[in-house]
């Protein structure tokens, strides 16, 4: 592992082990309240590791960022996508309704989802199309939000109708992603493989499956 992933791994760890720790003590307040910098964070991480900064990137990135903030618009405003809900002030600044940050949540899922799938297919010397690269890594970035949703609520990051998280909710992050996931692959693919976004995904995971197991 390069010097740079190193040391942002480390910082990653530093801040996701001081918020599992600190969610879980009187001081949850406060820590909840630093999840927008928290995220601001990992995204500057992500974007001092990537050694493939090329106009490509930008430009999908530019497409998963815009992507994500229009289909969360119309998931909050319509219940057309995803389901009845909407956002608590945790994440920050809104625009009709939805928290600007949610573009850059969006865009880091994918990234980091399509880099682990990445990841596992040189471990295994495999290769896959576009649409098959898509269909599995949208798997990868569900099941994300499956690990997510059980305690976003209990931080107001996102409030369901009547506290129930419909099945729909996955289903269109699969449709959403899977289209993000072949459009990059299909117009902007890259080999390299960002490590820290591979480790950083593995981190979120774990520190909200394990909140919420500790605070069950």
């Amino acid at each position: 592992m390069e010097q740079k992933s190193k040391i942002a791994v480390g910082l990653a760890l530093l801040f996701h082990i001081s918020g599992l720790i600190g969610m879980t003590t009187s001081a949850k307040p406060w820590f909840v309240s630093l999840t927008p910098l928290t995220l601001l964070l990992m995204f500057g991480l992500f974007l001092w590791t990537e050694e493939n900064k090329s106009k490509a990137f930008f430009q999908f990135a530019a497409i998963a960022f815009g992507t994500g903030i229009m289909v969360e618009i119309i998931g909050v405003n319509t219940a057309l996508l995803f389901g009845t809900y909407e956002y608590g002030s945790t994440m920050g600044l809104k625009l009709f309704g939805v928290p600007q940050l949610m573009g850059i949540q969006w865009l880091m899922t994918i990234l980091c989802s399509s880099h682990l799938l990445k990841y596992i297919l040189q471990l295994t010397n495999k290769t896959s199309r576009p649409v098959t690269f898509a269909i599995a890594a949208a798997i990868i970035t569900t099941l994300f939000d499956v690990a997510i949703e059980p305690i976003a609520m209990d931080f107001e990051y996102w409030n369901w109708k009547d506290d129930f998280i419909p099945f729909y909710n996955y289903v269109c992050w699969f449709v959403i992603s899977f289209l993000l996931h072949w459009i990059n692959e299909h117009f902007f693919k890259r080999e390299s493989v960002n490590t820290f976004g591979v480790i950083l995904l593995i981190i979120q995971v774990l520190f909200f499956v394990l909140l919420r197991i500790i605070l069950l």
